[in-house]
């Protein structure tokens, strides 16, 4: 038997509890590998410092960072959200154009646009601004929190692609 610093997270001796339940002491462990395995690197290791640790990740080629899928944080879960949201009210507002305001022609000005043809512009409207605060927002979870879902960078791309694209039509005018 190991002496008790050099047990680590495998001492299954105990019963692990998560959100008020008791797991099987032994799925306690493996839980525990899964939720943090530089733990299990920095436990294993004779001297357990974190520096030989880190030297030890580096061996192997593990990342610094953990990376999801789904967003952990409040603000990847809105930057996804609203990204998820702005192609639906481009759609609403184009389906809008053919049916509801099929005569009235386009206004000059967005608020002459707004004036003549008030459910489409605000739709449209509505679809950029899901489309710039779901970047901030994503930019947010990612530099603020450290989030490091991938849907949340994909909803900051998408989202930087679209502000780019809004600085291309008030630049160059057609």
């Amino acid at each position: 038997m190991l002496p008790h610093k050099h047990r680590g997270i495998f001492d299954t001796r105990q019963p692990v509890k998560t959100e008020d339940r008791k797991i099987h002491p032994a799925a306690g462990a493996l839980t525990r590998v899964l939720r943090n395995p530089y733990r299990v690197l920095r436990k294993a290791h004779p001297l357990g410092s974190d520096e030989n640790a880190v030297l030890i990740r580096k061996e192997v080629g593990m990342a610094e960072r953990s990376w999801r899928f789904m967003p952990g944080t409040k603000l990847g879960r809105w930057s996804v959200g609203l990204i998820a949201v702005m192609p639906i009210l481009f759609f609403i507002g184009s389906s809008f154009t053919h049916s509801l305001y099929e005569s009235i022609p386009a206004g000059r000005t967005i608020l002459a646009d707004i004036a003549s043809r008030p459910f489409l512009a605000l739709t449209m409207l509505a679809g950029m601004a899901a489309g710039i605060s779901g970047f901030i927002t994503g930019l947010l979870a990612i530099v603020k929190q450290k989030d490091n879902a991938i849907l949340v960078y994909v909803s900051t791309v998408i989202g930087g692609l679209f502000i780019l694209f809004l600085i291309g039509e008030l630049a160059f005018p057609h």
